[in-house]
């Protein structure tokens, strides 16, 4: 069973969650709000809202010209909605012709703002996500983001607290292949949350380690944090915490000055982080 969704209980919930992820041997820190509102499908399913904004890399705000331009195709692309099954993360599209539409009618406004060989290479690679649901939807799975807020809690867990050789298939880096883990999970429960903890290992040695603590009622996730480990050195932190209360600001992605930075495109850095994330 899915954390968020148990018989019902979450119809009509609406949440924010503040995402922080921080690639340590970069030196590199994102953050940026998630939005998701649950609305009954069926007896068995539901429909998930799921926005994405207000981008920060390094506590600002992103300049680099292919980051400017992933964040300004991701907001084409959300709002989004899926179709989740309370068993699991087994999901569908729900807006798919919808995203289509909208990204369709208003690229060609981005396009015009935006010319040369890497942001055209750039515009190829959405286009072709955006063509296909197929794509599009497997892209979605490969943005650890949403295994770690859809990370299943069987039934049966409660009735089991230890889990022993528990295996785990996350995608610690974007739009790779997923990493097998192997572990032991735990579920303890205090007063009234659920504390779920994951620690194992892949074939290689790198270890994860997940924890997240659930409001045991609608299993709806309170905070979740994510470990990862190569080579015994940190290198990925990721923490999604529920916002109690904020205010809305209007952000708009350049910098203090209002200019977005510039360059020759051929010069940019290698690691454009927003637009790593941003392949759909």
């Amino acid at each position: 069973m899915s954390f968020g969704v148990y018989d019902h209980v979450n119809h009509g919930v609406k949440n924010s969650y503040g995402v922080t992820c921080t690639f340590l041997k970069e030196q590199i820190t994102i953050n940026y709000i998630f939005d998701i509102a649950y609305q009954a499908y069926n007896q068995k399913d539901y429909i998930v809202h799921i926005n994405r904004k207000q981008f920060f890399l390094n506590k600002e705000e992103p300049k680099e010209i292919l980051d400017v331009l992933a964040l300004r195709c991701a907001a084409l692309i959300y709002p989004l909605q899926l179709h989740i099954s309370k068993f699991g993360f087994n999901y569908k599209l729900f807006n798919f012709k919808e995203i289509q539409e909208r990204f369709n009618e208003q690229l060609p406004n981005i396009q015009r703002e935006f010319t040369g060989e890497v942001t055209d290479a750039y515009f190829a690679e959405i286009k072709k996500s955006v063509s296909n649901e197929s794509i599009f939807t497997e892209r979605l799975k490969s943005d650890f983001l949403y295994a770690l807020f859809f990370y299943g809690l069987p039934v049966a867990y409660q009735y089991k607290p230890i889990q022993d050789n528990y295996q785990v298939n996350i995608p610690i880096h974007p739009y790779q292949s997923e990493a097998f883990f192997v572990g032991m999970q735990t579920l303890k429960k205090v007063e009234n949350i659920h504390d779920v903890t994951f620690k194992g290992s892949d074939e290689k040695g790198n270890t994860l380690l997940l924890h997240h603590l659930v409001e045991k009622q609608s299993l709806t996730p309170l905070r979740i944090e994510m470990y990862y480990n190569k080579e015994l050195d940190s290198e990925i932190n990721c923490s999604i915490v529920q916002l109690k209360e904020r205010k809305e600001d209007n952000i708009s992605f350049s910098n203090k000055n209002g200019k977005v930075i510039e360059g020759k495109q051929k010069k940019q850095k290698k690691d454009n982080w927003f637009s790593n994330l941003f392949k759909i």
